[in-house]
């Protein structure tokens, strides 16, 4: 919370800054509302839960974990209720939000006001016989639709019955929506100068200039801001006793879920996954596989790790030993690298469905303890990641918590016969492929933290591990809707309204009568979403070394004598994944903007800084439209290009340095344009996954060979 010092401070800071998102209301024009539908769930809570499995075993009985009649579940747990406590919270979270937007939405535009008074003026408005003057004219037409379309939108929120949990509780508290009207007010400004202004070109430029490097600035300074919530001494908390710390929760009130479609050779991270869960040493470890096939290697699997950890044979393990060898809390990591069979209970049940909303819901009704932690197949935690994640919950207020990401760093396997020249390639592929993979989540860590610290906003907590309070997932409002969760609703009712057009008629395939069908992925949108707007709980981000899950990203297929060198440098998942993540923005962030509505007042900043800007940053558009304009000002005939190149070149090292600071070797990659290139191909991949936005699939997952799970409509007869 800011001291009145520490507000002139911030609003110091802030005042460097230019808020101009001029084009971002243009995404509410064209954005088409996204909702979840309730009515007519294809799937029965109760079916569902009448399959439901009861978790019992311990691990060391695994062998007739499958076989034994399970335990049934005689009482629920017993929850932390948001207290009054917690909404004294909640509200100190929304002077802060509202005080930071305010005074970036203040000092900001003032600065930018003086910016266009220094422009010179011309003596006549030109008669519009030049291509400036018509450029001119035509934003400033663009402007008047935008900022209309804006007063609107605003006049909306402020009228509209406010949200029960969350929104405004009264209309003079509603007066703030109007700081959201100042983007468009620059805006406003900066197009009314453009129609009568000298020096055109510079004062294009620098609007688009400052547009698009205003929200990586006010990420910097949040950046450094940002501090985690650190372990509690015992002897601070007399009440807490089932904690090793002052801690509110241990690991023995987690229980884990993995959706999985069981150990692959498309998943070379499973086996550490699975090493690394167990030796956090949570109360409870679930499997729930899309086939029965998949939980029958998954058991197989386990077992086979159980003996190896036992042992302290595992890969995991001996890697973990070496790199902390020498720290110098060395004993607490050899304690942590330390397995105890009695700590953590384990099942395995086989959800018959490749669908991981539903694999988590099969599930989640089973558990027992206070927290579930939800994780891919394909996370590695750390070894004390509970440990480091779970103080976040000190505050009663906070129901869902997010983790630091991390990308592992592969290591080549050299393979001399087939040429130097090949050899050579393939290397090079292999580690820009990884090195790629890594730098697109670490730009997610930037971006969470930093604008999670500005007010809390975020555009998604990270599914592949993240900690949630069991009563949010328990609830069946919650379940039915992350079941059935269907986007372009809006769009199919306009559809089938207008059939007896024939250009309705030729799209009409697209959608059912309920919009696309329920949404495979966009599950960890959706969950965040759920806390931020239906919940009295907030979000909270660990973002620690040791609250780090790792991944595996940008791996290539082995090379063989019958591939080609198209087929060596060609990686075999991640642009699938990078198409499938750019369409959860495209579904996701509209639904929060334009159905939710929580944000505009919870977490307006970020409405500027996150939400809207994941939907148009189209990096090749924006820097190539930054340097044509650029050739046309005076600055290019005095300095030439060179400025304006060193300028885009370094801005995108600001959020990836991290990985640079670790293995500096990579920046081999980022010297010769290879990484700059690949970011402008992303755009275009993007650009794909915008046309394609319908495609509701989970791409990138692939199950296991001879494997045949379900579909949607098949599951419905199994459950």
């Amino acid at each position: 919370m800011y001291s009145l010092r520490g507000i002139k401070m911030l609003s110091l800071r802030h005042g460097l800054l230019w808020q101009t998102h001029t084009f971002t209301v243009f995404a509410i024009v064209n954005s088409r509302t996204m909702s979840v539908s309730t009515d007519n769930p294809e799937q029965s809570l109760q079916e569902l839960n009448s399959d439901m499995i009861q978790v019992s075993g311990p691990l060391h009985d695994l062998d007739d974990a499958s076989h034994s009649t399970p335990e049934p579940i005689t009482s629920k747990p017993n929850y932390q209720a948001c207290d009054l406590n917690a909404s004294k919270t909640v509200k100190t979270a929304k002077t802060y939000a509202i005080a930071n937007f305010c005074v970036s939405f203040t000092i900001v535009p003032a600065l930018w006001f003086w910016w266009l008074s220094t422009f010179e003026t011309k003596s006549v408005l030109a008669s519009g016989s030049t291509w400036g003057y018509h450029l001119a004219q035509s934003i400033h037409h663009v402007n008047q639709a935008l900022f209309l379309v804006t007063l609107l939108w605003v006049a909306y929120l402020m009228l509209a019955k406010p949200e029960p949990i969350k929104g405004p509780a009264c209309l003079a508290r509603r007066m703030w929506y109007l700081f959201h009207l100042v983007p468009m007010i620059c805006y406003y400004a900066t197009a009314e100068k453009l129609l009568v202004v000298k020096d055109l070109p510079i004062l294009l430029y620098t609007a688009l200039e400052v547009s698009r490097r205003f929200r990586t600035i006010v990420g910097l300074v949040f950046w450094f801001q940002y501090k985690p919530a650190l372990p509690q001494p015992r002897h601070l908390s007399k009440t807490r006793t089932q904690s090793t710390t002052g801690d509110l929760f241990s690991a023995q009130d987690c229980t884990v879920i993995v959706p999985t479609v069981g150990p692959s050779e498309d998943n070379p991270a499973f086996d550490e996954m699975v090493c690394a869960i167990l030796l956090n040493k949570l109360k409870r470890v679930i499997f729930s596989t899309n086939t029965e096939a998949a939980k029958e290697a998954t058991e197989a699997k386990v077992k086979d790790l159980l003996k190896q950890l036992a042992a302290g044979d595992t890969t995991y393990q001996k890697e973990h030993r070496a790199k902390y060898l020498l720290h110098k809390n060395w004993m607490k990591y050899e304690a942590a690298l330390t397995f105890d069979p009695a700590a953590t209970h384990l099942v395995c049940e086989n959800a018959n469905i490749s669908n991981k909303r539903q694999q988590f819901i099969k599930v989640v009704g089973a558990v027992e303890t206070n927290i579930v932690v939800s994780t891919d197949d394909t996370a590695i935690w750390h070894p004390l990641f509970s440990h480091a994640t779970l103080p976040a919950f000190n505050e009663d207020n906070v129901g869902l918590v997010g983790t630091r990401k991390w990308v592992k760093r592969l290591l080549y396997a050299w393979n001399e016969k087939y040429g130097y020249t090949r050899s050579i390639a393939h290397f090079c592929a292999f580690r820009i492929w990884n090195m790629v993979g890594a730098l697109y989540l670490i730009r997610h860590n930037f971006d969470i933290s930093a604008f999670w610290t500005s007010d809390g906003g975020l555009f998604g907590v990270s599914g592949r591990a993240c900690f949630i309070k069991t009563d949010i997932v328990q609830d069946p409002d919650f379940q039915t809707k992350f079941l059935n969760e269907r986007a372009f609703r809006t769009v199919d009712y306009f559809r089938s309204h207008q059939a007896k057009w024939w250009y309705m008629q030729s799209i009409a395939y697209l959608f059912t009568l309920q919009g696309t069908a329920p949404l495979m992925s966009d599950d960890d949108n959706f969950i965040t979403r759920w806390v931020i707007a239906h919940t009295k709980y907030t979000i909270r981000i660990q973002y620690s070394p040791e609250a780090t899950m790792t991944t595996v990203l940008g791996g290539l297929k082995a090379s063989t004598p019958s591939s080609t060198l198209w087929d060596d440098i060609t990686p075999h998942k991640f642009p699938s994944q990078c198409v499938r993540w750019a369409r959860t923005t495209f579904r996701q962030n509209p639904i929060a903007l334009l159905d939710d509505q929580t944000i505009w007042w919870l977490t307006p900043l970020s409405v500027w800084t996150v939400y809207f800007p994941w939907m148009y940053n189209f990096a090749l558009f924006w820097d190539g439209l930054a340097v044509t304009t650029y050739t046309f000002t005076s600055w290019y005939n005095d300095y030439g290009l060179w400025p304006l190149l060193l300028l885009i070149w370094s801005s995108k090292l600001v959020k990836t340095l991290p990985w640079f600071w670790e293995h500096p070797t990579d920046l081999v990659f980022f010297v010769v344009p290879v990484y700059h290139v690949l970011v402008y191909c992303h755009s275009l991949l993007k650009g794909y996954a915008l046309w394609t936005v319908m495609d509701t699939a989970w791409s990138g997952r692939k199950n296991l060979p001879n494997a045949q799970p379900q579909t949607q409509q098949d599951a419905k007869k199994h459950d």
